[in-house]
């Protein structure tokens, strides 16, 4: 980097210099033959004859003084049956759409484009199929001045709902700006098949070769390219190769001002739309390497280069500064020829040339591209799934930021903490099968146990029953959890088995705290007004419905977050939540309900009842051992150990989602790396419950130990067992009112 970059004055003159030496070749000019509309592929052809045919009507139509709200909705078609008088050149059967010509028409006027040059370098010989990654092909017009890219119905949607606030977007910033330049969108019909078309101005150089490119997300996660893009002739390079490249970009202070102004801006306009998958698209032209290309190239034009099967101008070659005198690129470079390094600043319009002073003569190309997906759809899941996976190494506002160092902006990633991803890996699968193997053993036995009683007048019993139930259902999903830690959060099992077993997991989050709430509260009026009616009726078909009603509502909390969950089959499947709209607003709810009905409410019942239970026991002139007295403690102590970590970090991350700037890249991605940590501590409640409230009983122990005895006795040491059992309920009914208040919660009715 260089201290001096910071002050350096940029060029005045329209016609940017880059270079002092200029070399002028003789230009041999190839017009286009009569035969016109004809491509290797139909729908090139139809698509070619459909924009001729659209602009020439629109030269027929008045210009509007100003748009209207219907414009932003209209749209024209043409269908062509029986067309066989040039069946070489187009199908017999075609139909062309276009969108909204006269808003398209008014954003090609406020981009400099006139529909002339917009018509020629279309129609005039066939797009060339390009190198596009994604999933629809990409075609560069014969000037090189035009993409042309197939793009799905849904981004069609997409367009069309943006496309009001991206007009009026262009009006405000007088058409400067990084986003796409949209001129066209089309849907051409060949054989009963439909394709969809956008048209956009080429961010690289039509004459200038790139040799270096870079697609920027902000993002260190799977961010690198692959060893198979490395070996092309021209690889997309992403974020970790421009850190490890040390890539830099040098530019001075007034075009500093100018890119920052314009990012920002549209930056602003992207995040109020909820578009928030974009990337910065960045060109490298080396001048000094495309001299010595154009060096050493053969003379790129000459007259005979015309293909005789199908008309065609050849197209440009590298380190060709030739081209046709019509269309977008030709008027300018008829009339002044460009040397090595220069450009046209009113044709390349997202170039921008290197410092004077910097290490090597460069010119940059920087555009934000793909701005079509809005971020409440399944976009936005696949980055809460990248970032619940990876932590907040992923790309959002946190982890990039585009900063200047006298002069020179690059990406900087804030983001300089490392977390040991393999670790927690290891981690959580051992834990996990801890609690399967714990949990399972010891929730099976208190319910085999208990089940024996379930007929018991014991509302203790029978919530006591009922937290069992749920912490088993919880663990029997542990194994899908367990394999899907040690995969990196990718999902096998397909979508039904996504969405039942979410379900399951949560409505079981929600019933267990539910129904030790409800334990507490009947332990509490048991020991405080055994005259009065407990929360638990005694009647079975009461209790039954009671039990039944907390099942519902946590079914419907359930429910609330468990219709969104499905399969995301990005770049892995994963099961996640992924509603359509809004995001954020759902997350955020879920997120809340899940504080308040799953945490708050039972702990604000649990500590309150706990408080009130060993405030009435200390006064209690039978109590002789005071142990039992902070055991009640220890019952509201371990809810809150299990589940506050959890619903802190949740809260916190819930915080981040609504306001991406108040905390640090490092402090969010350490709540990222944490959240799936807290939320494997809090299931240790499944292995705690049975214990505190069944294995530190001694009627419970007495129950269990009569009950292997059962299962394992001849039918001649049943007096015996029975015995046991009388002595086991003499003891229950004496130390009645202090297991109330402490570890023997199925003591009580016994």
């Amino acid at each position: 980097m260089m201290a001096s970059l910071g002050n350096t004055g940029s060029a005045s003159s329209p016609m940017v210099m880059l270079a002092p030496k200029t070399k002028t070749k003789k230009k041999h000019f190839v017009q286009q033959k009569v035969k016109v509309f004809r491509a290797s592929d139909p729908m090139l052809s139809v698509f070619m004859w459909g924009v001729n045919h659209s602009i020439n009507d629109l030269n027929q139509v008045p210009v509007p003084v100003m748009l209207l709200p219907d414009d932003f909705k209209a749209n024209t078609k043409i269908k062509v049956n029986n067309h066989l008088f040039n069946k070489e050149n187009l199908p017999g059967h075609f139909k062309f759409k276009e969108y909204c010509p006269q808003v398209f028409r008014n954003l090609r006027e406020r981009f400099g484009i006139e529909d002339l040059d917009y018509q020629v370098s279309l129609a005039r010989s066939a797009p060339m199929k390009g190198d596009g990654q994604g999933e629809g092909l990409l075609f560069t017009s014969y000037d090189r001045t035009l993409i042309v890219k197939q793009i799905s119905s849904e981004e069609v949607a997409d367009m069309h709902n943006i496309l009001s606030e991206y007009h009026q977007h262009i009006v405000k910033c007088h058409g400067s700006t990084l986003l796409p330049q949209f001129l066209g969108m089309y849907r051409v019909t060949v054989e009963s098949e439909d394709t969809y078309l956008i048209v956009m101005r080429n961010m690289f150089s039509h004459r200038l070769v790139v040799h270096r490119k870079y697609d920027l997300k902000g993002s260190l996660v799977d961010r690198e390219a692959s060893d198979k893009e490395k070996v092309k002739e021209l690889p997309t390079f992403k974020d970790m190769d421009f850190r490890n490249n040390m890539q830099k970009v040098y530019v001075t202070e007034e075009q500093k001002e100018k890119i920052m102004e314009k990012l920002n801006r549209d930056v602003e306009f992207l995040v109020k739309l909820k578009i928030m998958d974009y990337s910065l698209l960045l060109g490298i032209h080396d001048v000094a390497r495309g001299e010595r290309e154009e060096e050493e190239a053969e003379e790129p034009c000459c007259e005979d280069d015309t293909d005789p099967e199908n008309g065609l101008a050849p197209a440009a070659q590298v380190g060709s500064y030739g081209t046709s005198p019509e269309g977008i690129a030709g008027y300018m470079n008829s009339f002044k020829p460009l040397g090595p390094g220069e450009f046209d600043p009113y044709i390349d319009v997202y170039a921008v040339k290197s410092a004077p002073g910097a290490p090597q003569r460069e010119v940059y190309f920087m555009g934000l591209i793909d701005v079509l997906t809005q971020y409440d759809t399944k976009k936005k899941a696949a980055h809460a799934a990248k970032t619940v996976k990876h932590g907040k190494m992923t790309y959002d506002l946190h982890n990039s930021s585009y900063e200047f160092y006298n002069g020179t902006p690059w990406f900087v990633y804030d983001c300089t903490i490392h977390l040991d991803e393999d670790g927690r890996r290891i981690a959580l699968f051992l834990l996990y099968l801890v609690l399967f193997m714990v949990g399972l053993a010891e929730n099976t036995l208190v319910v085999w146990v208990n089940w024996r009683r379930r007929h018991s007048a014991n509302g203790v019993l029978f919530c006591v029953i009922n937290v069992s139930l749920s912490d088993l259902m919880v663990i029997f999903t542990m194994p899908f959890f367990m394999l899907e830690v040690t995969m990196d959060k990718v999902w096998l099992w397909g979508r039904f088995l996504c969405k039942v077993t979410h379900l399951v997991y949560v409505i079981n989050f929600y019933s267990s705290s539910f129904f030790l709430a409800f334990m507490t509260l009947e332990r509490y009026l048991s020991l405080t007004r055994p005259t009065k009616p407990a929360c638990f009726p005694t009647q079975h078909k009461r209790r039954w419905f009671l039990c039944a009603g907390i099942w519902l509502l946590s079914l419907v909390l359930a429910l609330l977050e468990n219709v969104h969950v499905d399969l995301l089959e990005w770049d892995e499947p994963g099961c996640y939540m992924v509603p359509e709209q809004y995001y954020t607003e759902w997350f955020v709810s879920v997120s809340f309900l899940c504080l308040i009905f799953q945490f708050l409410g039972p702990a604000s019942v649990i500590i309150t009842c706990n408080v009130l239970i060993a405030r009435a026991v200390r006064t209690t002139p039978d109590v002789q051992n005071r142990r039992e007295v902070w055991l009640v403690h220890v019952y509201s102590l371990v809810f809150v150990a299990c589940w506050l970590p959890y619903h802190l970090v949740l809260f916190l991350l819930t915080v981040d989602d609504l306001d991406p700037h108040l905390f640090s890249c490092n402090t969010v991605g350490v709540l990222y790396f944490s959240f799936s940590l807290v939320q494997c501590l809090s299931l240790f409640h499944c292995i705690a419950n049975p214990i505190l409230y069944n294995f530190l009983s001694k009627s419970f122990r007495n129950n269990l130990i009569n009950a292997v005895i059962s299962r394992i006795s001849s039918p001649q040491t049943s007096a015996p067992t029975n015995a046991v059992a009388d002595k086991a309920g003499t003891t229950a009914a004496k130390e009645r009112k202090l297991s109330n208040a402490s570890t023997s919660h199925s003591d009580i009715g016994a």
